[in-house]
């Protein structure tokens, strides 16, 4: 149905229905509001999906609100949107809350991507405790996802500071060489 015959029959339904019912009962509001809306600007576009403003952030606290928010939005916000959320927890040097976020986000299904896992490897080597990191990693194999250099200098890079220099030239001869 084209444009003009569909604002057409909106027209007819509207002067019908005011007409029919202006006589028997005085005023009369059309039972269904979208007859009173702007149906002329049928060019008009709107947004899909809210703008985030991840700019706002000050602190880890607008961080989780603005999780919160994100996770209630339909549809829901890209899975780059929530690894960006979540480096920016993890740049606050909130990395257990970022870890807690990463958590938060399987367990509720929301999309994860290799750059979200790194970034939950690199919390977990921050805190000393690469065995995490590793664990990470069986995850991201298991997902389908291949490890990307990032992921093995970010794990070796734990194991040096958790002063495992011989895990961490195992893990470099067996992937680079």
């Amino acid at each position: 149905m084209s444009r003009k015959a569909a604002a057409s029959a909106i027209h007819l339904i509207r002067t019908g229905i005011t007409a029919k019912s202006s006589h028997q009962f005085g005023n009369f509001t059309p039972p269904f509001p979208f007859f009173h809306s702007n149906l002329h600007n049928f060019g008009r576009r709107c947004s899909p999906k809210p703008r985030i403003d991840l700019s706002s952030i000050n602190d880890v606290d607008d961080a989780i609100c603005l999780f919160r928010e994100m996770v209630k939005m339909r549809p829901q916000p890209s899975v780059l949107v929530y690894t960006k959320l979540l480096s920016v927890i993890a740049k606050m040097n909130h990395h257990p809350v970022a870890l807690s976020v990463f958590d938060k986000m399987r367990r509720m299904y929301v999309p994860i991507d290799q750059y979200t896992f790194n970034i939950a490897i690199n919390c977990y080597c921050l805190l000393n405790r690469v065995d995490l990191g590793l664990a990470i990693l069986g995850i991201i194999l298991k997902s389908g996802y291949e490890p990307n250099v990032t992921t093995f200098s970010t794990l070796i890079k734990g194991l040096f500071l958790d002063h495992k220099v011989t895990e961490a030239l195992k893990l470099f001869k067996k992937n680079w060489y």
